[in-house]
């Protein structure tokens, strides 16, 4: 029995190891749907600033254990978590990037060929980013709203509100999701658009056409958005 001894111990330590280990795994992909293996790396790191902490510089094992639990871990936490949102954040750029650069999409095309006319050289710059398209797509609206109401120099703002309430999943010819805008009800876009990068060029994804949600969670979010 007391050859067993050490075996056992080993083998409790190790399971313990692997247990924690899956654990990990498992609450990570339970809560992002993502098999992380970081956590194992994490605890690779931290074990060796304990062996460098205790063994090679002789720091007490307590102090150690204190540093490398209460400290180093949780650092290494927190510049995963903000590499995360810069990635995050990076990804989102692209996607707006694929979209308002993307000449396929025939509205894109006319807003590109518009700033090469009156401002040359401009979307070869530095100055050249996602907002500039923001007030482009606002004048096209407001244009589909003037042609659907017929609006001429006499018109009053409320014309421009019917000719709004006219529109009917108007998207601009692909600068827009879907958009219909009914009296009394917030205007609320089921629909958003999608790109990726291929040979350092942007591309819109499916077509330059935005994927939708359905009407069900639609009506989620309104409930949720929705003041009580």
């Amino acid at each position: 029995m007391a050859d067993l001894l050490p075996f056992v111990i080993a083998g409790i330590v190790s399971g313990s190891v692997y247990g924690l280990a899956a654990m990990g795994l498992v609450l990570t992909y339970k809560t992002s749907g993502v098999f992380n293996f970081a956590h194992g790396a994490m605890a690779t790191v931290s074990a060796y600033a304990f062996y460098t902490l205790h063994v090679i510089d002789g720091v007490v094992w307590q102090l150690a254990l204190a540093i490398c639990v209460l400290g180093i871990g949780p650092a290494m936490g927190l510049a995963l978590e903000l590499l995360a949102r810069i990635v995050d954040r990076t990804t989102l750029e692209l996607r707006i990037a694929a979209m308002y650069t993307d000449d396929s999409i025939p509205a894109i095309k006319a807003f590109g060929d518009a700033l090469d006319k009156y401002i040359p050289g401009l979307r070869g710059s530095g100055d050249f980013s996602a907002p500039l398209l923001w007030p482009w797509a606002g004048g096209q609206l407001f244009l589909a709203a003037a042609k659907a109401a017929n609006l001429c120099p006499s018109s009053t703002s409320a014309d421009a509100i019917k000719g709004l309430r006219a529109l009917r999943e108007e998207t601009l010819d692909g600068l827009a999701p879907p958009l219909s805008f009914t009296e009394g009800q917030p205007g609320f876009p089921m629909c958003y658009f999608t790109g990726n990068t291929k040979g350092g060029v942007f591309h819109s994804a499916n077509g330059g056409k935005p994927t939708c949600i359905d009407q069900a969670t639609a009506a989620a979010l309104m409930k949720a958005l929705t003041p009580a």
